[in-house]
């Protein structure tokens, strides 16, 4: 796993709450302009072949919203918060040197 480096950029307003919203890409030029609700991923999938000692498990929030809000639930203006929660294995390989796996993704060897 790796970390997308996907990122939003939040502006605060003249009452404090942050009113506009920007999505920047990793590599892009140019930011999206956020409207009312935008999600993207925390961490991206690399597919490599290693073997290592699983030594246990750590639970990660995948995925980073953003989204409007209106007066009557709080005040006007973008939060953020991150959900869709995945289990990943510790495995190291190294001394001193760890991953995150996927539980999916690995596999018992002898």
């Amino acid at each position: 796993m790796k970390r997308s480096k996907n990122y939003y950029e939040l502006s605060k307003g003249e009452y404090g709450g942050f009113n506009g919203c920007l999505y920047w890409e990793y590599g892009s030029d140019e930011g999206i302009v956020v409207e009312d609700f935008h999600s993207c991923d925390r961490f991206k999938v690399v597919m490599r072949q290693f073997s290592g000692i699983f030594v246990g498990t750590t639970v990660l929030s995948t995925r980073i919203n953003v989204e409007y809000e209106e007066p009557p639930y709080g005040p006007a203006g973008f939060r953020t918060y991150c959900d869709k929660p995945l289990e990943f294995a510790v495995v190291y390989y190294a001394d001193n040197k760890k991953r995150l796996v996927p539980m999916y993704g690995i596999e018992a060897v002898e």
